[in-house]
Formats: C-alpha cells, structure tokens, sequence
C-alpha cells in the first residue's frame, strides 16, 4: 500500500511547521517520526473501511436519449472516479459495467477484469455510448438481479454488493415496474440512486435507491459537481 498524495501532502506540511528553531538532527528525526505516524494512522482509517471489505460493485448506467449531451460527461467522469477511490489490491473490489436504454446491455461482468492491473483495465472498458432510444430501468435493474448478481457472472458470497445507478429517473418504458424491480434488486445489494441532469425524476430516484435515501442518493446535475457525490457515495460504502 503506497503514500497516497494527500498522506504525503499532511506529512510534509506538519514538517514544515517544526522547522523553525530546532538542529538539523532533531528536525530530521522529529520529521520521521511525524511522518510514520501519519502513515499508519492512514493505513489504519482504510484497514477499517474499503481495504477491509471485499465489493463486487455494478454500474448500471442510463444511456437513453434523454441524458444526451452533459449526461454523458458525468456517467464517464463518475463511474470512473469512483473506480479511482476503491481499493483493488489483493481483489478486494470487483466491477462489472451495464448500460441501458429500451434494453440493458452488460459492457462487462464482475470476474472480467480481475488481478494487477483491474483498475487501470475497468477504466479503460468504460464505454458510454448515445443509444438516443427509449428509457427502461425496470427492465435494467431486472437485468442486474438475474444475470449480473449471480455466482457464474462473478458474484461472490464473501462480498458486499453494491449497485451504483446513474439517471434521470425519467422512464418511458414499463413505468410500472420500476419500484417493484427496485425492491427485488435490493435483495441482492445496497442501490446508490444518482440523479443525473438538473430535472431528474427525484421521487422516482428516491424510491429506487436503498435506505435510508439520504444515505443512498445523490444529485450530479453537470460534470463539474461529481466530487461532492463521488466522496458521499465512496464514504457510505466504505462504512458499510
């Protein structure tokens, strides 16, 4: 496990504070002392959340027409921070990818990119397409729970499940089973509901993500406010 930049950054920054007043020596010694400590109350903090935790995490990403154009920018820059933040080392984290439209399609399933080189390899699978068609998340969300989430695609028992929705909410296709797909599919792993857009569907949202709904929900109406979202979604998962 490696010094993050922020780890570093802390470090470096209470040196500096002691360099006024003390010998060469007793700096040097005082600074390594701060920094060691500083490092494995790091590693401690992650010992006792993502690092700790085996995820098999989903991406189930609107691609219909209604979230052309800046919809397509935040899936691509959120589910690839996300990826960012999680902790790959030893396989603790698994990712598979689903888009969907009028029909859901897996990208990638959980046991596709596993190993070394996971992290750097689901960033670059993470293909968001314009399918410009109709919107069914019943139908998506099925798709998760019967095929995605299953031990032959990838699930594994010793793991928590996570899904990760990114829409508007606005569905135009089998209305009426959107909440009940969302109830079955919560069964199967805790649901992260991302509004996209600035007028996204939010009751329908609420009523998707797990709860409680202040937990499991988040609004990214452009690009430029994904950190706020992707350091709650992070967080939440890694207290899990």
């Amino acid at each position: 496990m490696g010094w993050s930049s922020e780890v570093l950054k802390n470090c470096l920054s209470v040196c500096l504070c002691l360099s006024l007043g003390l010998s060469l020596h007793v700096y040097l010694s005082v600074c390594l002392f701060i920094c060691v400590y500083v490092y494995l109350s790091h590693v401690c903090t992650l010992l006792s959340g993502c690092a700790a935790n085996q995820l098999d995490v989903v991406f189930i990403v609107d691609v219909s027409g209604s979230l052309e154009g800046e919809g397509y920018y935040v899936h691509k820059d959120f589910t690839k921070s996300v990826v960012d933040e999680l902790n790959f080392s030893f396989d603790k984290t698994h990712v598979a990818l689903v888009t969907f439209a009028t029909l859901p399609m897996v990208g990638f399933y959980l046991n596709k990119y596993v190993g070394s080189t996971a992290q750097a390899d689901i960033k670059n699978a993470i293909v968001i397409d314009n399918v410009y068609d109709g919107t069914n998340i019943a139908l998506a969300l099925d798709k998760v729970a019967n095929d995605v989430l299953t031990p032959g695609n990838g699930m594994r028992s010793s793991a928590q499940q996570i899904c990760i929705l990114l829409s508007d909410g606005k569905a135009t296709l089998d209305t009426g089973r959107t909440v009940s797909a969302a109830t079955t599919l919560q069964s199967s792993c805790k649901i992260f509901a991302i509004s996209v857009q600035p007028d996204p569907q939010q009751d329908v949202m609420d009523q998707i993500a797990s709860q409680p709904t202040d937990d499991y929900t988040a609004a990214v109406p452009t690009r430029y406010n994904i950190t706020d979202a992707v350091n709650k979604i992070v967080t939440n998962i890694c207290n899990m």
